[in-house]
């Protein structure tokens, strides 16, 4: 086993262990459960294959205690949010990094454990104790009775596993009285819509399957239909009119009247002038961005030991290749206690250049013209302070983090996942200054002005740094797994970021002051944002799809939408988003969006003849997308790009008339 990092590294440096640790005792690969779960049963993950840890051990230098209640009672309908506590001690003298092996809980053939909390994992000094925690969230129908399931934990020092027995009562679900929800669709005008369509989420359970089912479509302007008890939004749409959404709470045998009136849109797509172009590309795409124009883009695969390589897209069509090789050997052994090593690009605002990193945490800065490489270093000599002198990995990037470009294309800011952090001058390569934190970054942007620089990593810290000097404005307290973006309004005034762990925070970006903070429900991973100058913030996520708050943290509109990435225009009037249908439909789909939230125009790409290249995710699956806008009123463009996972770029120019 390589050295451990020093005693201050967060249980987040094993960000996505778990995930990738679900591997039987000799190695070998194993299924990775919660994907096929996520994302239907043909997806695999590819995992990158580790150090036997099988062979006679001493006995574990670690001990597992249950912590709170013994029994953990639960409902067949609500699978998800409850959680079972355990106290680790470790016994040993040395620093150990402790982890639920979540694809290894079974309970009757099924697996049981499939959501993580941001505490899977835990750094524990020698001598130490700590707490660990897990949700719960049943891969399939639990029917009544008592269950027992075994956890593994093991010690990434030693390889060494500990198991802890817990018992779950699983109990009927209350026959709830329902609440009667009614109300009427008029025009503004005070006439009543026909053939409005609604929409119900669940906003508090986050279900996929709202307690209710879909409520029965109005004919005639009013509509009537009953709940059980729980916080919902009821969004209604009707052709030629904007959206509307109303947030509710449904208390058991109460009514509820919701009364919409609504007004004429103010934009439509002039749909027969869409255009769509693909690119396909040889490389699964784990992170695409766009100039600010949107016509230069350039894609990063996700993490595999095989070659692979940037791609770069300008106009809607694939312009150059960029190859790279696969994980080295030595880094292989040890990846899984990072993120799984997937590549992060984006070219300048002007679209001449390319930032990227590969697998092995090297920076390359690419032409974005032809797709040469300009100059490129692994800062393979640099050691970050945190770990000990002779760990692997305290040794330049280790393997692939994030990487920032400031809107002039003049810096260029790497992070890797053993939280090792450059600021390099793109012209020459030179390195302005260079600093270490004790786990991985993964998402890195600079304000507008290029004066700050906004770092998520994985040692529980969001900070603000001086982007010229390194030093650190403010640091505030944030939960990672890991980082997925970084949101601000076009004055930098407010900072928001989003991750894995299911909670979107908004700051103050001048004092790290948090605003305020939203938590979703379990596995909702938050995947997108942006910010208004008007402090209006869009968050999207894996589990409910979008929604509009406004500065104050209120809710304005909810668009259910699952598996949602999502990217606006910088005034937020208009948000372009990839996603699966609403409904239970599969097969993706791509949305325009108002600022009311209005869908103004649709598409399902075509991803049977795209999308082919194999990936740990479904390859079907948008995780990246990008939009800008042209022209005046009344005659906008939109462009747009999305990208799934399997390898293609779609990109439409999407032409808009404002009334």
């Amino acid at each position: 086993m390589p050295d451990v990092p020093s005693a201050d590294t967060s249980a987040a440096a094993g960000s996505e262990r778990v995930a990738l640790s679900a591997l039987t005792s000799n190695g070998r690969l194993m299924e990775d459960t919660t994907v096929r779960k996520r994302f239907g049963t043909a997806a695999r993950t590819l995992l990158l294959l580790l150090p036997s840890m099988s062979g006679a051990q001493s006995p574990a230098s670690f001990s597992v205690a249950a912590f709170g209640p013994s029994t953990l009672e639960i409902d067949t309908r609500h699978t998800q949010g409850n959680r079972f506590e355990f106290t680790v001690t470790n016994n040993s003298a040395n620093l150990d990094y402790i982890t639920i092996q979540r694809s290894q809980v079974r309970s009757n053939g099924a697996e049981v454990l499939g959501v993580p909390s941001p505490e899977y994992g835990v750094s524990i000094p020698g001598g130490g104790t700590a707490n660990i925690w897990f949700r719960w969230d049943f891969t399939g129908r639990i029917q009544p009775g008592t269950y027992q399931a075994t956890v593994p934990f093991k010690s990434e020092l030693t390889g060494q596993t500990v198991a802890s027995t817990i018992t779950y009562v699983v109990k009927a679900a209350p026959n709830e009285t329902r609440a009667t929800i009614s109300g009427n669709i008029l025009s503004a005008g005070g006439d009543a819509l026909t053939g409005a369509r609604l929409t119900l989420t669940d906003t508090g359970a986050g279900l996929d399957e709202p307690g209710a089912g879909p409520p029965q479509q109005p004919v005639s302007g009013n509509f009537s239909f009953s709940v059980v008890p729980g916080e919902y939004a009821l969004t209604v749409d009707a052709d030629g009119y904007q959206s509307s959404t109303k947030y509710f709470l449904a208390r058991a045998g109460e009514p509820v009247e919701l009364n919409y009136a609504l007004d004429s849109v103010r934009a439509r797509v002039d749909a027969a002038n869409v255009s769509v172009r693909v690119a396909n590309v040889a490389s699964s795409i784990w992170t695409m961005r766009a100039s600010a124009d949107a016509s230069v883009a350039a894609t990063a695969p996700m993490g595999s030991p095989a070659t692979s390589a940037f791609h770069g897209i300008r106009n809607g069509e694939a312009a150059w290749t960029s190859p790279f090789p696969g994980i080295r050997p030595e880094k292989a052994g040890t990846v899984s206690q990072f993120q799984a090593a997937d590549c992060d690009a984006t070219p300048s605002a002007d679209g001449s250049s390319v930032a990227a990193m590969d697998y092995n945490g090297k920076v390359y800065w690419i032409d974005a013209a032809t797709g040469e490489t300009r100059w490129s270093s692994d800062r393979g000599a640099d050691r970050n302070p945190k770990y000990p002198p002779n760990s692997p990995l305290g040794a330049g990037f280790f393997t692939c983090g994030a990487v920032a470009l400031n809107s002039s294309g003049t810096l260029l800011a790497a992070g890797g996942s053993n939280g090792w952090l450059v600021m390099f001058e793109t012209a020459s390569g030179a390195v302005r200054w260079s600093q270490g934190y004790s786990a991985e970054i993964r998402a890195l942007r600079f304000t507008p002005d290029g004066e700050r620089l906004a770092v998520g990593a994985g040692d529980w810290k969001f900070r603000m740094l001086d982007a010229n000097s390194g030093s650190a404005l403010w640091a505030a307290d944030n939960q990672f797994w890991p980082l997925f973006f970084v949101a601000m309004d076009p004055e930098a005034t407010l900072v928001g970021s989003g991750s894995k762990e299911s909670e979107f925070r908004l700051w103050d970006a001048a004092t790290g002051e948090l605003r305020w903070k939203k938590a979703y429900p379990a596995g909702a991973f938050v995947s997108g944002g942006s910010i208004s100058a008007e402090g209006r913030v869009l968050v999207s996520d894996w589990g409910l799809g979008i929604r509009l708050y406004d500065a104050d943290g209120s809710d304005i509109w909810t668009r259910k939408i699952t598996n949602a990435a999502m990217a606006a225009t910088a005034d937020n009037n208009y948000i372009f988003t990839a996603g699966y249908a609403a409904g239970g439909t599969r097969g993706p789909v791509f949305y325009l969006l108002d600022r009311f939230g209005t869908i103004l125009w649709e598409h399902r790409p075509d991803t049977a003849r795209n999308c082919q290249v194999q990936a740990p995710f479904p390859r079907d699956f948008f995780k990246s997308v990008a939009i800008a806008r042209s022209g005046d009123r009344p005659n906008v463009t939109i462009r747009a790009s999305a990208a799934c996972v399997g390898g293609s770029v779609f990109t439409m120019e999407i032409p808009v008339v404002e009334q």
